[in-house]
């Protein structure tokens, strides 16, 4: 009973483009792996593409386990699918820099900067701080 509504659950959340929610419920299914990890592609994708949020990208991947070359890996894999849907690709306004970046841009600076978002864990939450602003606005 409990599977059955975990599972519907799972598809509402799917269709509503909520797929961080998604993953969490997918690994609590007990879905194969492969399904588990599609889902955390999308909610990945979502994070930085879609919502251009660099610490929420990098805690998503610290919470599903990967490194920032699997990040690199699964943003790529993501954007030639994507090309199709080019809003999330068009050049953005970035706070850090007072640029308008485009995606690829963007996660080139997500990518540069990741060792520089530090984590620290207090109890059941991880926060994220970065380093002094001069690190991001060297970026121009």
């Amino acid at each position: 009973m409990h599977d059955e509504n975990a599972k519907k659950e799972l598809e509402f959340e799917a269709k509503r483009h909520n797929f961080v929610r998604a993953a969490q419920l997918a690994a609590s299914c007990g879905l194969r792996e492969e399904e588990v990890q599609n889902f955390r592609a999308m909610a990945l994708w979502q994070m930085a593409a879609v919502n251009r949020n660099a610490l929420g990208t990098r805690i998503l991947a610290d919470e599903y386990g990967y490194s920032k070359e699997n990040v690199k890996h699964i943003l790529e894999t993501q954007l030639e699918r994507s090309q199709r849907n080019s809003k999330p690709l068009k050049s953005r306004y970035d706070p850090a820099t007072g640029r308008y970046l485009s995606f690829k841009e963007w996660m080139d600076l997500l990518l540069k900067n990741w060792n520089r978002m530090v984590v620290k864990n207090e109890g059941n939450h991880s926060y994220f701080k970065r380093h002094p602003r001069e690190t991001c606005r060297a970026a121009r």
